[in-house]
């Protein structure tokens, strides 16, 4: 398959706006590590991981993720930040997600075993009854999720092992509030974002409780979170000077600006020549970003990476009880050869925050002098009551 227009595939990346009926650069990218063939059952663990499709929503593919042979610590094969801060490489993390395959059904007789795998804190040990025997080969990549193996289909599910699901957890689930509400309070009691993802696209939360398709549910999360810790955000005193953090992963990295101003967020990315997404000559740059009362739409020119991004600017200033008006640029190399999800921008920002400096207007417009900024355009130029003579 040829591209349809280079231009729209740095703004699509892979969700298919071309109107193709696969994305030619996923395609392309496919990963194929040594071919190994299951049986028509499979004893196995669970990370535990489980991955609910989009396609012919509602009527959609639920599944297990499961290793196709036995691994000492499941558990690595579904861990973003363990590979974030062990500094694990692209290929050997593409090698973690290889071993896994995504034994799916539409049968909603089985959601409740998919249910109890996302709900658990720990591995979970499963028997797999397949349709058929089957080749696990190639790796499957998306814009948002963590590369996993093919689909192979199945027949039936038991749990062997006891799921472990934490008491708050359990009294969440069993709770009639909202699905917003559910997912903060447990955010609160120092839930991992990555586990309450999947407890949210297991269709556990919320009064009327309906799965939700895994790249939906990540991107949902990340929007969630920061959302409601924004509502005490604006309420904070403005931070007192201005800051600039650098760091990254991946073939990723990040310029984070922090200015001394009400609550505003805006994320260029920077495609440099032969990065995955884009097969142009010069930089390409796409951007979008958010006022003082946030966005009333999706970010379409960065995607999932938006709402990645400010998670972790938003964690920060929660933390630090202050507002500010932040600018991420997150230049993008082709040592990022293969697309990890959107985890990589998350942690990327996370890494970064850790390593600050002071700085100044002077050095921030220094800085920003290439980018057409909105947020630094509205900080320079909007008048403020002290600017005034009384």
């Amino acid at each position: 398959m040829r591209l349809v227009n280079k231009e729209l595939c740095v703004k699509c990346k892979g969700r298919l706006f071309c109107g193709l009926k696969k994305c030619p650069l996923l395609e392309k990218a496919r990963f194929y590590p040594k071919g190994r063939e299951i049986g028509r059952e499979l004893e196995s663990t669970s990370p535990p991981s489980v991955f609910i499709g989009r396609y012919n929503y509602p009527n959609v593919n639920m599944g297990i993720l499961a290793p196709s042979f036995p691994v000492d610590e499941p558990w690595i094969l579904d861990s973003p930040t363990f590979w974030s801060e062990q500094e694990v490489g692209i290929e050997k993390v593409a090698r973690y997600r290889s071993i896994l395959v995504n034994a799916r059904t539409r049968d909603e007789r089985y959601l409740e075993y998919i249910q109890l795998a996302a709900l658990s804190t720990r591995p979970v040990d499963v028997e797999l009854k397949l349709e058929g025997k089957s080749r696990v080969r190639g790796l499957r990549f998306n814009p948002e999720t963590p590369p996993m193996g093919p689909p192979v289909e199945l027949k039936k599910v038991e749990l062997t092992s006891e799921p472990r699901v934490p008491k708050k957890v359990e009294e969440v689930v069993e709770d009639e509030i909202k699905a917003e509400e559910g997912l903060f309070y447990l955010y609160e009691h120092h839930f991992d974002k990555y586990y309450l993802e999947k407890v949210f696209s297991a269709g556990l939360l919320g009064i009327k409780k309906r799965i939700v398709p895994t790249r939906w549910s990540i991107t949902a999360t990340d929007d969630i979170l920061a959302k409601k810790m924004l509502e005490e955000i604006r309420q904070f005193p403005v931070l007192d000077d201005y800051m600039i953090f650098r760091g990254g992963h991946y073939g990723n990295y990040f310029t984070i600006f922090f200015l001394p101003d009400k609550w505003s967020f805006e994320l260029f990315e920077l495609w440099k020549p032969r990065s995955f997404w884009w097969r142009g000559e010069k930089v390409k740059v796409n951007s979008d970003f958010e006022g003082f009362y946030g966005r009333k739409d999706y970010a379409e020119n960065t995607g999932g990476g938006y709402y990645a991004a400010r998670l972790p600017i938003v964690e920060y200033l929660y933390e630090k009880r202050r507002q500010a008006s932040v600018i991420v640029v997150r230049h993008i190399t082709p040592d990022y050869y293969l697309p990890l999800g959107v985890w990589v921008v998350r942690e990327g920002v996370r890494k970064a925050l850790r390593d600050g400096r002071k700085s100044s207007l002077e050095g921030v417009k220094s800085l920003l002098k290439p980018f057409r900024s909105r947020v630094l355009d509205f900080h320079t130029r909007q008048k403020r009551l002290f600017d005034y003579e009384v």
